[in-house]
Formats: C-alpha cells, sequence, structure tokens
C-alpha cells in the first residue's frame, strides 16, 4: 500500500501498529479506571474499620458493666 508520507509500506505493518495502538489505547483507559476504583474500595475499607473500631470499643464497655 502507497504513503504519500513514508512511501510503499506493507499491509500487515498497518494491520500490526493499528492494533497496538488500540490495545495501549485499552490498557491506559483500564489502568485509569482501576485506579479510581481502588481509591474508593480503599476509602470504604477504612470507614468500615472505624466502623468495627467503634463497635469493638461499644462491647468492651458493655462487658465491663
Amino acid at each position: 500500500m502507497y504513503l504519500p508520507a513514508f512511501g510503499e509500506v506493507d499491509e500487515n505493518l498497518l494491520i500490526n501498529l493499528t492494533t497496538i495502538i488500540i490495545f495501549l489505547g485499552i490498557y491506559i483507559w483500564h489502568m485509569r479506571h482501576d485506579h479510581s476504583h481502588r481509591n474508593e474500595q480503599a476509602k470504604r475499607e477504612e470507614e468500615l474499620l472505624k466502623e468495627v473500631k467503634e463497635i469493638k470499643e461499644e462491647i468492651k464497655k458493655i462487658t465491663k458493666s
């Protein structure tokens, strides 16, 4: 196939480059999405740990009484 900027180019090369670009785009999108999800999950875990600590303290108070 002839491209004005590059001259004669093999079609398999174009297919390979296109595939690599698509998969890199998907990988980058997935990493950004994955990190934002992990941050939300970490916040939820911290909140749950705080609640567990509060419940443990309440149980200790009740058992001491």
